[in-house]
């Protein structure tokens, strides 16, 4: 019964962890929709899987001495969340290079996370006594984290820029990475110049890497 628990807890712990994703590259396109539609349907097939498996044992059994016995229904499973993380990751890398900025950033965190899951879930196929899987996890998150905090860095590098540029204006973040100055006083006499400047600045540090 543990193992009916555990697999239903791995199979709903997907689609969390799909909707996370969804969540945070902020996306409601169609391509959030299929990665949901694609978790819950891998969440809705595992839980009848499991209730055939009772009757039918394709996916685990035990041996007479009570010894859990893989079947070949549990590496397809692996196989297709395989698939469905190189899948993520490949298209993620894709989008960031297209992209710049913030969400460039959010794309990477989600490739190199789905790039761990991935690996893990190879190398889980392989064994079904180390819990390889719960490893990859741990470290899907600690990538995702170290993302956020680049992300954060990125944010206070923009703003810095912003606020030695017009020395004489607020500056004001009014959402993701967007900002907006209020050009008073000299910075509004020399708006134009200040533009060229900023500008000129954006593009030596892509140019850069920066």
């Amino acid at each position: 019964m543990n193992i009916f628990a555990k697999t239903d807890a791995q199979d709903a712990e997907q689609l969390v962890k799909v909707r996370y994703i969804v969540a945070y590259l902020e996306s409601d396109d169609i391509r959030a929709e299929v990665m949901t539609g694609a978790a819950w349907f891998a969440f809705i097939a595992g839980l009848i899987c499991l209730m055939f498996n009772r009757f039918y044992h394709f996916i685990f059994s035990y041996s007479d001495d009570h010894e859990y016995i893989p079947e070949s229904g549990r590496h397809t499973i692996f196989i297709f969340l395989l698939v469905f993380y190189l899948g993520i990751a490949i298209r993620m890398f894709i989008v960031s290079w297209k992209s710049s900025g913030r969400q460039s950033v959010r794309y990477r965190a989600v490739a190199y996370t789905s790039v761990a899951f991935g690996v893990f879930m190879f190398l889980q196929i392989l064994t079904s006594f180390c819990p390889l899987y719960v490893i990859g996890l741990l470290i899907g998150t600690c990538v995702v984290h170290s993302y956020v905090e680049a992300g954060d860095e990125y944010l206070k590098e923009n703003a810095k820029l912003l606020c030695d540029i017009f020395k004489h204006s607020p500056v004001f973040r009014v959402g993701g990475d967007e900002f907006v100055v209020f050009l008073r006083g000299d910075d509004y006499d020399r708006k134009q110049e200040l533009m060229d400047k900023l500008r000129n600045q954006v593009l030596e540090n892509k140019e850069s890497g920066v």
